[in-house]
C-alpha cells in the first residue's frame, strides 16, 4: 500500500506498508538466528527491529542476533525502515532484509526497490 503522508521541500513522502504476511524462515531448532537489514547504495536512513514488541536493534545497517530458532518459533518480528535520501541519479533506494544462521547461511532474503 502506498500512502502519501506529507511533503518536505515540495517532495512527497511515501509510506510503504507491506501487509502482514507470515514469512517462513527455514531453520533447524539448533540454529541461532540473526537479522540483517541494509539500506543500499549509501542512501541515508535507519532501520529498527522489534521482537514481540521489544526493541532489539537499530541503525543504518543492522546485524542483530535474535536468538535460537526454537525460542523464536512463535515470535512476531517487526521491522521498520526510514529512508531519508534517495539516489540523485535515479530517485531510487534499496532496502534488503535477510535472516541468517550462526554460519552466515541465508535462511530468508527480501529486497525492496523503492522509487521516490
Amino acid at each position: 500500500m502506498f500512502n502519501i503522508k506529507s511533503n518536505i521541500m515540495g517532495k512527497p513522502i511515501k509510506e510503504i506498508n507491506l501487509q502482514t504476511n507470515p514469512r517462513i524462515v527455514n531453520a533447524s531448532e539448533n540454529d541461532q538466528i540473526f537479522i540483517k537489514m541494509e539500506i543500499g547504495n549509501y542512501h541515508a536512513g535507519s532501520c529498527l527491529v522489534n521482537v514481540d514488541g521489544v526493541h532489539v536493534g537499530s541503525g543504518y545497517t543492522v546485524l542483530q542476533p535474535l536468538g535460537d530458532a526454537k525460542a523464536l518459533q512463535n515470535s512476531k518480528i517487526r521491522t521498520l525502515a526510514t529512508i531519508t535520501d534517495f539516489s540523485p541519479a535515479n530517485d531510487k533506494a534499496v532496502l534488503t532484509t535477510q535472516f541468517l544462521n550462526q554460519d552466515n547461511v541465508r535462511l530468508f532474503f527480501y529486497r525492496l526497490g523503492i522509487v521516490s
